[in-house]
């Protein structure tokens, strides 16, 4: 999850999805290198609302390299799960499910955030996902977020509001009677 940088509307007038990206691309080279990181994060997710998947495989592909070189980085658990849902998007988008599945858990091994302790993961790819009958898929994803009783403190506070009504008793993930299956 992540907090724009350029809101939907400037000086009152709207801005359109591809405008933002633009905007953002003319501002990128602007600040250090850590603002250039969380520039990329939020490029990554422009170009995703403005339907730029070409760009947005592009920038989530730059997200991942530059999240290896920033660990100890606050945004790092952003720009995994953010760079790898970017990338399961464009998948979907191309109709590799089984693509779709592995980003999905990818996304789901982030080391967590700020942002995603407080607010959850997105559940947008993963509802998809279950449309397409990837059940399975969808209840590791859950478990690596570390949802359900088991979880304890690692779970993301909240993030059981989030998921599709069928998965909100989610003692029964992975068969193992009550806990999240092991990362």
């Amino acid at each position: 999850m992540s907090f724009p940088l350029v809101q939907g509307s400037f000086d009152g007038n709207d801005l359109s999805p591809r405008q933002i990206l633009l905007d953002l691309e003319e501002d990128r080279d602007g600040g250090d290198d850590s603002r250039q990181f969380y520039m990329l994060d939020e490029e990554t997710q422009a170009a995703i609302r403005a339907g730029a998947f070409d760009k947005a495989a592009e920038y989530a592909h730059e997200l991942l390299r530059e999240a290896a070189k920033n660990a100890d980085d606050p945004n790092y658990g952003n720009a995994i799960y953010n760079g790898n849902m970017a990338l399961g998007r464009v998948a979907l988008r191309q109709g590799d499910v089984t693509k779709v599945g592995k980003l999905l858990l990818e996304a789901g091994r982030t080391p967590g955030s700020t942002q995603l302790n407080s607010f959850g993961p997105d559940m947008t790819l993963a509802q998809e996902l279950l449309e397409k009958g990837e059940r399975e898929v969808v209840l590791q994803y859950f478990a690596l977020c570390r949802f359900g009783p088991a979880a304890g403190s690692n779970s993301m506070p909240g993030a059981r509001r989030y998921a599709p009504a069928e998965f909100r008793d989610l003692g029964r993930i992975g068969g193992s009677a009550g806990r999240c299956a092991p990362n």
